[in-house]
């Protein structure tokens, strides 16, 4: 039997054992460190809204009925003040 050859397994042994000991401290210690992040009350509510405003239809279905039902009758009707309104103040917000 080589001694030797037991030493230099021993040392191996040794080494490898030191090494996994050192990870498995940083590994506790990373583990005790993580980020965290706690939302305001405000946050929260803003957040229940948006997850509610998801859930809901996106687009009113009603209003869509009535404005195909006026424009197959030639009942639409469209403020022309209150649109060349708009379109001025879009360009004017340009400026």
């Amino acid at each position: 039997m080589d001694i030797n050859a037991i030493n230099r397994a021993q040392k191996v042994y040794n080494i490898y054992n030191n090494q996994n000991s050192r990870n498995g401290a940083r590994a506790s210690r990373s583990q005790e460190n993580k980020d965290s992040i706690s939302l305001s009350e405000a946050g929260e509510e803003y957040s229940l809204a948006l997850k509610s405003i998801r859930k809901g239809p996106d687009v009113n279905e009603s209003k869509i009925e009535e404005l195909k039902d006026k424009v197959q009758n030639n009942t639409y009707y469209v403020e022309t003040d209150k649109l060349a309104d708009k379109i001025l103040g879009s360009f004017n917000k340009g400026i």
